[in-house]
């Protein structure tokens, strides 16, 4: 009797384990990707269910002259945003800059359904045919 109740027991916090194991690998991640042009924001085709959770946007763009599809030397400057539909909610990384790979905690949102948006900085500077091509993922 000992002895079935012990594998009872064990098979119980086995069960357990992998049952936690596997719900902490659930996690909600999913891409984006713009290209900003001449405009000076852009809305992505993207949506986001989130639940009421701390979000992570993680971003990574570079400046490309379009003309000859080479990547350009100036830095440029955006930011991107989470908006919630139907809603005055927004949620945004802060001024990111061309060149370099972002992650950042935008904070806990509301549950709901978002759309991404992304934002060049302005000033920004004139130059013709530079395109900010970038992506990122959205992750909770």
């Amino acid at each position: 009797m000992k002895n079935k109740k012990r594998t009872i027991m064990v098979s119980t916090l086995i069960l357990g384990l992998i049952l936690s194991f596997s719900t902490i690998g659930l996690a909600y991640s999913k891409g984006y990707s713009f290209d900003l042009g001449s405009a000076i924001a852009t809305r992505t085709g993207y949506k986001f269910n989130l639940d009421n959770k701390y979000t992570t946007i993680t971003a990574k763009a570079d400046s490309f002259n379009v003309r000859t599809g080479q990547p350009s030397a100036n830095e440029q400057q955006y930011a991107v945003y989470i908006a919630k539909k139907w809603s005055f909610e927004t949620h945004n990384t802060g001024i990111l800059t061309t060149g370099r790979r972002y992650t950042k905690n935008v904070g806990e949102v509301s549950r709901g359904d978002y759309r991404v948006q992304v934002v060049k900085k302005l000033p920004a500077p004139d130059i013709p045919d530079v395109h900010i091509i970038g992506g990122g993922n959205v992750i909770q």
